[in-house]
């Protein structure tokens, strides 16, 4: 069974990283944590397979009832009073399956844990971590973002600032973005080297067989024994 998620689970990944096949990918990934988590009992695997394609089939059913809803809404003309019913009845939607995407990135990470443990896989491990670095790095980048706007409307003096600020500033946010990008870049690549790093036959823990049997006594023992 292991040879069915370590290639379902590495070209997953890979296919998340090309724009035009990523589609499937979650399908592929979703499984793949699930046989692995059914594998090796771990239900954090499990719950993270089932919680990604959850969430995909979802988000697919969203954007396809979005053509819908503007036509019976709508009616073929744009109507800001429907547009603005649709967005009541999307926005919740959106915002659930936001919800759902952290938990779901919350349940990968401790996942990749759960499989570096129960497989001997250092590499789910590096996987992990590279993940928490990503989100403290995106925590960091939305915080100074937000404290940049605020200083900015609150003090009328940096609307006078020197034209070369603003360039520094966006350059600024935009290495920070490109360093979150790589670093969760790196999370994924190292996920696809765990996956195809599976061995074959998974690691028990835990399990100790039992002892084995005792020799068989010498004839002459037999004899005293009668």
């Amino acid at each position: 069974m292991s040879g069915a998620y370590k290639w379902l689970g590495g070209i997953g990944y890979i296919l998340m990283l090309i724009p035009v096949a990523n589609f499937i990918a979650p399908i592929l990934v979703g499984i793949a944590w699930i046989l692995m988590g059914r594998d090796v009992r771990r239900g954090v695997m499990v719950a993270t397979g089932v919680l990604i394609i959850i969430i995909y089939i979802a988000a697919i059913g969203m954007v396809l009832s979005i053509p819908m809803l503007l036509t019976s809404m709508i009616g073929g003309f744009l109507d800001p009073t429907a547009l603005s019913s649709l967005f009541l009845v999307i926005g919740p939607l959106m915002i659930g399956l936001a919800i759902l995407g952290i938990v779901a990135g919350i349940l990968e990470i401790a996942a990749n844990f759960s499989a570096a443990s129960a497989l001997d896989v250092k590499w789910f491990r590096y996987a992990g971590w590279m993940r928490i670095i990503a989100i403290i790095l995106a925590l960091l980048f939305v915080a100074v973002m937000i404290s940049s706007m605020m200083a900015f409307l609150g003090e009328p003096s940096l609307t006078q600032a020197p034209p070369a600020t603003f360039p520094m500033a966006s350059g600024i946010f935009l290495a920070m973005f490109i360093g979150l990008i790589i670093v969760a870049l790196i999370g994924v690549i190292f996920t696809i080297i765990g996956f195809f790093s599976v061995p074959e036959t998974p690691p028990t823990r835990g399990y100790y067989p039992p002892p084995p049997p005792p020799p068989p006594y010498p004839p002459s023992q037999q004899k005293l024994l009668k």
